[in-house]
């Protein structure tokens, strides 16, 4: 689903203008950007959670054999919830004798 078509539901679902279903996916996508870049975790009851994982510097060896040094570094992640995962398993599994 693209952003626009995302807009386009919400503002179907939620009986609102396309133009306030975008000021609300925009305001949405910024609240949790700046929460993420301060260390917060953000938690949505039946979606999931979103949160941040840090990883160190280490060296690695490069294909020509010699040696870099990665840079520690700061990466969002996403983690569903049990309840999402239900859901999207429920709409995916394969009807009993179908291959």
């Amino acid at each position: 689903m693209k952003r626009s078509e995302l807009i386009k539901e919400l503002a179907s679902e939620a009986h609102v203008t396309q133009t306030k279903a975008r000021e609300i996916i925009k305001s949405l996508t910024g609240i949790i950007t700046n929460r993420l870049s301060t260390g917060d975790i953000v938690k949505i009851d039946g979606l999931g959670r979103f949160h941040t994982v840090t990883y160190n510097s280490h060296n690695i060896k490069a294909v020509n054999g010699s040696e870099m040094c990665l840079e520690p570094r700061v990466s969002p992640r996403f983690s569903p919830s049990k309840k999402l995962k239900e859901a999207v398993k429920a709409n995916k599994e394969p009807e009993a004798g179908q291959d």
